[in-house]
């Protein structure tokens, strides 16, 4: 009898150890996560900052170049090789200006300040902004937008990331055949649904994955047109800061088509919610 008592003493301060023990591991586990967390969030941001201090570093001398480069241009107008290197030194400098919008908007967090956004009438401007370039490279734009429709968030940013969507569906259009670019606006499940789609090159199924990646271009592109591989994925951070998503589907030789969702401002939640 006294011999089962102390067995079942012994066993319950077993449990008691056990959970103890288990519980200050779990605890020390959890602190090491979260210490090791805030180290990698520490040397995410020191990068972010490294980034950003070199790329304001080789900006100026590039300006000092570019304004060097205007009086040699000056003093021999036929010299074409200037026009080489003055094309590098834009290109440099766009692949910078990219480079530090990007390294700003990942150091930025969700804009929630709720300031409303005609995108309807956004999207508009835009249309006639861009249908001038268009026109010229005998490019029909198509707009399908569905009127007031509200967001909320920082217009200059949401206009550079269509623009720059756009743009590349300029760029990257087929020489030949039907070249069109759709761009509808609808409302739909308190989201604004933009959708801008192409009739041109496409992108093969296997790179559909890292279009969004740093400094990545498509194969196909990379002898054809010049880019930094900056413009999507600067893109893609603009419209998850917003609160949304985007998203892509092309087939290759047909065109591609670009989805953006983007939650509605709550005047337009407000009317679509039922009575």
């Amino acid at each position: 009898m006294v011999l089962t008592r102390m067995k079942k003493r012994m066993i319950s301060r077993k449990k008691f150890f056990k959970k103890v023990i288990g519980k200050i591991f779990f605890e020390e586990l959890e602190w090491h996560a979260a210490e090791r967390t805030k180290e990698m969030e520490k040397r995410l941001q020191n990068q972010k900052q490294m980034v950003s201090d070199i790329s304001h570093s080789l900006q100026t001398p590039l300006t000092v170049m570019k304004g060097e480069l205007e009086l040699l241009k000056q003093d021999t107008p036929l010299n074409k090789k200037l026009s080489v290197f003055e094309r590098s030194i834009d290109e440099m400098s766009a692949f910078i200006s990219d480079l530090l919008t990007l390294a700003r908007l990942e150091s930025e967090a969700r804009v929630t300040k709720q300031t409303p956004i005609n995108i309807s009438d956004l999207c508009e401007e835009i249309v006639e902004y861009l249908e001038v370039i268009a026109f010229s490279k005998r490019i029909r734009i198509i707009p399908l937008l569905e009127q007031d429709i509200f967001v909320c968030g920082i217009r200059k940013k949401l206009t550079e990331c269509i623009q720059n969507i756009i743009g590349n569906a300029i760029t990257y259009m087929k020489p030949s055949g039907t070249r069109t670019i759709s761009i509808t606006l609808t409302k739909e499940d308190e989201c604004a649904i933009l959708l801008i789609a192409d009739t041109g090159r496409g992108i093969p199924t296997n790179e559909l994955p890292c279009v969004f990646e740093r400094f990545y271009r498509v194969r196909e592109s990379k002898t054809k047109t010049h880019g930094t591989g900056l413009g999507l994925p600067i893109a893609k951070k603009i419209i998850e800061n917003h609160g949304g998503t985007i998203s892509i589907e092309s087939v290759l030789g047909k065109g591609t088509t670009f989805t953006i969702t983007l939650p509605l401002h709550l005047k337009d939640k407000k009317e679509q919610s039922p009575m």
